[in-house]
């Protein structure tokens, strides 16, 4: 698979060769992001996993509008402030 479009159309139709591509290309640039928002690493690994989980529950809603790499990076984004927020709330019960 030579290139994005390539990769996203194959994605959607559940090649599982396309999603090691995308997931190798995109997991350090999420993992840097999810590292901004939380410093222990098993939890990093666990948020890159919900990460994927999301993009994988939403790729064939890409439409091509924008970059990819954007659109995923928001998708990480958005992931990781609402993993800060849930654990703001658990330890706001707690305190």
């Amino acid at each position: 698979m030579k290139n994005e479009e390539q990769i996203i159309r194959a994605c959607c139709k559940g090649d599982s060769l396309a999603w090691k591509i995308l997931y190798n290309n995109f997991a350090p640039l999420i993992k840097g992001i999810a590292l901004r928002y939380e410093k222990d690493t098993n939890k990093v690994s666990d948020l890159l996993q919900d990460i994927f989980l999301k993009i994988h529950a939403n790729i064939s809603k890409f439409n091509g509008d924008g970059s990819f790499e954007g659109w995923i990076k928001r998708i990480a984004v958005n992931a990781c402030i609402d993993y800060v927020n849930r654990n703001k709330k658990l330890s706001e019960q707690f305190f």
